[in-house]
């Protein structure tokens, strides 16, 4: 068995990765290799946690994006299930404020 802590960990990844290699069970695995399943089970659960740490998954990778000009003032556009209103920016306050009467009304 192992004596340093590093040697441990080498020790157990190669096992997890010929215990994964084999397509056994756990227990028929660990029977022919003469490996206690629990300890087994906790490393296979330690590989994971590191793998899944791993800085690779948590890259950023930044991308550029070009987004235009905005041509004059916008529209509004408020959807409600079926119901769409849409307002230019020229649309006069009372219009608008009607519509929502309206729709408050429903």
């Amino acid at each position: 068995m192992p004596s340093s802590r590093m040697e441990l960990q080498q020790f157990w990844k190669a096992q997890v990765q010929a215990f994964r290699e084999s397509g056994q069970t756990v227990s028929l695995w660990c029977e022919s290799n003469g490996i206690n399943k629990s300890k087994l089970r906790y490393w296979i659960r330690k590989e994971d946690s590191v793998v899944e740490g791993s800085s690779e998954d948590n890259q950023v990778d930044w991308i550029s994006a070009v987004i235009p000009a905005s041509q004059g003032r916008s529209s509004l556009r408020i959807s409600i299930g079926n119901i769409v209103i849409e307002a230019s920016p020229d649309a006069s306050r009372e219009l608008f404020e009607i519509a929502l009467r309206v729709l408050a009304a429903k």
